[in-house]
């Protein structure tokens, strides 16, 4: 897979500056609400802009492998591009009328926010075999140079190259509120405003790279990651990658008697990424025989423009940032309501947060074999 974006804009919009999109419920009125069940839970106003991406699977299932090998290859390249995402958004119960008799009203799980991404990719190889044995290949080798390339040698091999360059800039932005409104007398009932979440998130570069291998007796068999991430801007006069946040999470109620209020396990939150990358190499079986002749083969050395593994199994990583990376939060998470009798109030385990990263990376490479002969393995 190879994608190139020379120049443009991408842009997605969801509602507006004064004309927010709603998803919500509401009692209008002298209504009551008794003994009864509001609720609005699971929705989400979402903004979603790239300007690459792309999902590679690829399964090999058969008993027997003889001999094989496989490659996966992801090329991404945004120049001069773009992209911008903006969400104004509410998610919202109303109950105007007296709410009693053990009524509850809920407003749960929902979201309100905003994705940009300049290159996104999702690779992921998987082999589930009974018998494999490899091409005898010396040893794998796993590089990712500052030449803007990503190479592997292995008999399975998983290859991601993103580049993310010139003048532009990547902003995911979010003006959002959740909130449950009572405006009238409330008794005997239950009000919970839990696990809502507002969010900005804006990568330059994004990737997530899986290879798996579920293999009962593998043999002379190798198998590599190798990612590599560049974002770079010409100019210094703005941030590359923007995430803002606007947001509000709110509990409004007029007097309550004998009734339990929550807010709790709410998120704000604002994330910006300059790279970001998950690279999970995964074996599972009973017997893995590695290079018999060169049991010490392994290498790893890594510098501040290249990393280079040599073994068995490899996962090789760089990532190149000198572009500017902002995020700004601005939230509240609050309960408002008029005279308590025998009630309780709780607001806990909420978060307001603002996160900016230049480089981001998981490197998991876990070997679960019940016999192991001859294998080398190597993270760089």
């Amino acid at each position: 897979n190879r994608q190139v974006r020379d120049q443009g804009v991408i842009i997605a919009t969801n509602g507006a500056v004064g004309g927010v999109t709603t998803l919500g419920l509401t009692v209008d009125g002298v209504d009551t609400v008794a003994a009864s069940t509001l609720t609005v839970s699971g929705n989400a106003v979402t903004a979603l802009a790239y300007v690459n991406q792309s999902v590679q699977e690829m399964l090999l299932s058969p008993t027997n492998m003889l001999g094989m090998t496989a490659g996966l290859s992801s090329a991404q390249n945004a120049i001069d591009s773009s992209v911008a995402a903006s969400t104004y958004g509410a998610v919202s119960l109303q109950a105007a009328g007296a709410v009693s008799a053990a009524s509850g009203l809920a407003l749960n799980n929902n979201a309100v926010d905003a994705w940009a991404y300049r290159n996104s990719a999702n690779n992921s190889m998987v082999v589930d075999s009974t018998t494999v044995s490899g091409s005898g290949r010396a040893v794998t080798t796993a590089q990712s140079l500052a030449s803007s390339a990503a190479l592997v040698k292995a008999d399975f091999a998983l290859n991601n190259n993103q580049l993310a360059i010139g003048d532009s800039t990547t902003t995911a932005t979010t003006v959002g509120t959740a909130s449950l409104t009572a405006s009238s007398t409330v008794t005997a009932s239950n009000l919970n405003l839990n696990t809502n979440a507002l969010g900005a998130y804006a990568s330059g570069n994004a990737a997530s790279n899986e290879l798996g291998l579920t293999v009962t007796q593998l043999t002379q068999a190798t198998g590599a990651i190798a990612s590599y991430q560049s974002a770079s801007k010409v100019s210094t006069a703005s941030p590359e990658v923007i995430a803002d946040v606007d947001g509000s999470v709110k509990l409004t109620a007029s007097d309550l008697t004998s009734v339990s209020a929550n807010v709790k396990d709410n998120t704000i939150k604002s994330t910006a990424l300059g790279n970001v990358v998950s690279n999970t190499l995964a074996l599972s079986g009973s017997v893995l025989t590695g290079k018999a002749s060169d049991p010490d083969g392994v290498t790893s050395s890594a510098t501040t423009t290249s990393a280079t593994s040599a073994a068995d199994f490899a996962i090789s990583n760089v990532q190149l940032n000198d572009a500017f990376v902002f995020s700004k939060t601005e939230g509240s998470v609050q309960i408002a309501t008029g005279s308590l009798s025998g009630s309780a109030l709780t607001l806990t385990g909420n978060t307001v947060k603002s996160l900016a990263q230049a480089n981001s990376a998981v490197n998991d490479l876990s070997l679960r074999v019940t016999e192991q002969q001859d294998s080398t393995a190597a993270v760089t």
